[in-house]
């Protein structure tokens, strides 16, 4: 069997999505179906949500807070950990399923150029540590009480950083570098000159 057909994260958005049976679905569960760079692909699929806007109301913090515990442990070179009332929080299954549905078709997309690109260097335990600082702060931009439709940019760094951790792809992760880049440079405008600054530049 083609090991690397196996892997494939397509597949591994599958194995999740058929994991959300019944009305809800928990974390915990979740987490059983996660087989490979646990961090890494938490944070994926917890951001495919943000990246279509599909309406899961205050799940944003919820969210963001697991993508910056995954930050951190990577970060700190240890295993996954998510605190138990985080684990045995109860989610809609259905809504879980569109979000790992879509996942596939976007992974199987992306799968016809991802390679791995830099692989030795990408998987240096300095590199990964500072991999998991960088998904710590998207986590905590992501989880922030902000307007529809800024959770996107967070989403989108973490995407590219995500498939380039899982792929050994260096020119996906350091995508994912700039656009974390840009992040600060957005929420620090934010920050200091409010939402009419960004209004009045987009206008």
């Amino acid at each position: 069997m083609d090991i690397k057909q196996e892997h494939k994260l397509s597949r591994e958005f599958q194995r999740l999505e058929d994991l959300c049976q019944g009305e809800t679905v928990t974390f915990k569960k979740l987490l059983e179906g996660v087989t490979t760079r646990e961090h890494a692909l938490l944070s994926l699929f917890l951001i495919i949500p943000f990246l279509f806007f599909i309406p899961l109301p205050g799940i944003s913090t919820l969210f963001g807070g697991a993508i910056v515990f995954a930050g951190y442990r990577m970060a700190l070179g240890k295993k996954l950990w998510i605190p138990k009332r985080w684990l045995d929080r109860p989610l809609p299954a259905k809504k879980m399923r569109k979000i790992f549905s879509v996942g596939q078709v976007i992974m199987k997309k992306i799968e016809k150029v991802v390679q791995p690109r830099g692989k030795y260097f990408l998987t240096h335990p300095w590199v990964e540590r500072f991999n998991g600082v960088l998904l710590v702060i998207c986590g905590l931009l992501l989880a922030l009480l902000l307007p529809p439709g800024f959770n996107f940019p967070p989403a989108f760094a973490i995407l590219f950083m995500s498939i380039g951790i899982l792929e050994d792809d260096g020119i996906f992760l350091t995508i994912g570098y700039i656009l974390v880049g840009l992040n600060l440079l957005l929420f620090n405008t934010l920050f200091f000159f409010g939402f009419n600054s960004i209004k009045a530049f987009l206008g």
